[in-house]
């Protein structure tokens, strides 16, 4: 797979995990009975690990390649460990988890959100409406 390619693999399956992972926690949304939230997220777990997993290694944690990866150049690996396929390690495994959990609250919040913390989606002082604050 190309660089390209991985890094959206990793931006879905972290975007979708973190929107399914948002929904299931909101108390304002028809969220599952408690006991069934761990149930939900193995599901969706196993469904992101399934169909995405087997091209990255399934790193959606940056924590599972950089971890191992400031080992293996304290242990004498030096710079092949960082340069390897263009940096895909900054992209793939760190940035593109990073910046699917953004996007996936940034939609969560505002296509779905009702509370009143959402910076987007705030009730307005004169009718008591929801309208959308676009900054």
């Amino acid at each position: 797979m190309t660089n390209v390619s991985c890094f959206f693999s990793e931006f879905l399956g972290t975007a979708i995990l973190v929107l399914v992972l948002l929904a299931v926690l909101d108390s304002g949304n028809g969220a599952p009975p408690s006991g069934l939230v761990p149930l939900v997220l193995f599901v969706t777990f196993l469904g992101i690990t399934a169909s995405l997993g087997m091209e990255t290694s399934f790193a959606i944690n940056p924590a599972r390649d950089l971890g191992p990866r400031l080992l293996t150049s304290m242990v004498g690996y030096g710079k092949a460990v960082y340069t390897f396929r263009n940096h895909y390690w900054i992209w793939c495994p760190i940035m593109a988890p990073i910046l699917g959990a953004q996007v996936a609250a940034m939609f969560y919040d505002v296509f779905i959100y009702q509370g009143h913390e959402s910076i987007v989606n705030r009730r307005s002082g004169r009718t008591g409406r929801r309208t959308a604050n676009m900054v």
